[in-house]
């Protein structure tokens, strides 16, 4: 859940995390974090800016610092090796680091970072994985409602479908259809994409999606990004 420019947001993929508990009818879905737990993650996001494409591409890192007895977890997140290729040019981004607290259940408790754009909890809200608490199954859906909060996120409704169980990059994995739209008049972003989550740990395996007008923070904007996100 970052650079100079906003775009380590996607660093926050450790919010999009979860883990399954075996049921009888099917699979509770959380967050199971251990304390020094460490994913890396090659990341690219490419932003349509008025016709044109700029592309970032870089490293994240994330570390669990602190689990709490009700599973509430902290981590750190890095993303270093950043490079932007833009106008035929290709140059350098700084590293970015944030530090954020979720439930296991996918709510943000806690954001810190250098960069304290309201935009970022709207990217925030889109990002996350907000699923049920109730066990589902293989094609089972269940609806997510966000409420605006004052540190700057936005109302968000959607849904989110466990769509299939499988192998992905060598590990055993749910792959989860994620569609969320904001319900705001001007320029409402929405996601809409699949994540591959690892069933015994719920890290993130892979991910692949659409956020139409992210709200990239100034001087950005909102602006449609494609974004990949693969375990090394």
């Amino acid at each position: 859940m970052r650079s100079s420019l906003g775009i380590s947001a996607f660093a926050l993929a450790g919010l999009l995390t979860l883990a399954s508990a075996t049921a009888l009818d099917g699979a509770v879905l959380k967050r199971i974090a251990k304390v020094g737990d460490t994913l890396k993650y090659k990341t690219k996001a490419d932003l349509d800016l008025r016709g044109s494409t700029a592309s970032f591409s870089y490293e994240i890192t994330e570390k669990v610092t602190d689990v709490k007895s009700d599973g509430t977890y902290t981590y750190e997140s890095k993303s270093t090796q950043g490079k932007i290729a833009y106008g035929g040019q290709t140059s350098a981004q700084a590293d970015a680091a944030s530090t954020l607290t979720c439930t296991p259940q996918g709510k943000l408790v806690l954001y810190i970072s250098s960069q304290d754009d309201p935009n970022i909890y709207r990217l925030l809200n889109l990002e996350l994985l907000h699923f049920s608490t109730d066990p589902v199954k293989v094609g089972d859906s269940w609806d997510v409602s966000l409420p605006k909060d004052d540190r700057g996120a936005v109302d968000v409704k959607g849904t989110c479908k466990l769509e299939a169980e499988e192998q992905t990059l060598g590990h055993d994995t749910y792959r989860i259809h994620v569609e969320l739209k904001e319900g705001v008049d001007q320029n409402p972003a929405s996601e809409d994409a699949m994540y591959w989550i690892d069933t015994k740990d719920g890290s993130l395996v892979k991910l692949s999606g659409t956020w139409t007008n992210a709200p990239w923070p100034s001087p950005i904007g909102p602006a449609t990004t494609k974004v990949t996100m693969i375990r090394e």
